[in-house]
């Protein structure tokens, strides 16, 4: 979904619309966008681990167009933290250069918890934009 505002990447629990909250793993989510007007998004979601995984679009090898009518994307959350990363571009991104970019975090950002300074990307060019979360998931009791 494309809002106006600030790049933003948000992901709301379906059962009570809370927006980036704490998790629990079977949850059901849903990725909502905020481009700030720019025309293609590429997400990714990245684990402690360093696991890079495309969230949206679907086949996820580069930037999608966002589209106005465009469904909110649903997904069920899996045990573990990871923070989920946008980048926003007026041409397509492909996604082994977002991985690029994403290798070249300090080491102390693939540390559970993540800190808030490691939730932006300095080395993306002028007219790229970036937006992530941390998300915490738990086991469910």
């Amino acid at each position: 979904m494309r809002v106006k505002g600030p790049p933003q990447v948000e992901l709301l629990r379906l059962k009570d619309g809370e927006v980036n909250p704490r998790l629990q793993e079977g949850d059901e989510v849903a990725l909502r966008l905020r481009s700030a007007g720019h025309r293609y998004a590429l997400v990714v979601a990245m684990d402690s681990g360093k696991q890079v995984e495309a969230l949206w679009p679907p086949r996820g090898h580069q930037s999608g167009e966002l589209a106005a009518a465009q469904p909110a994307p649903l997904f069920q959350v899996t045990q573990g933290d990871f923070v989920v990363h946008a980048l926003y571009s007026e041409t397509p991104l492909r996604l082994d250069t977002v991985q690029e970019w994403l290798g070249t975090l300090k080491p102390e950002c693939h540390a559970t918890p993540m800190s808030a300074s490691c939730l932006s990307l300095a080395n993306v060019p002028p007219g790229v934009a970036h937006a992530a979360v941390a998300l915490q998931v738990e086991a469910r009791p």
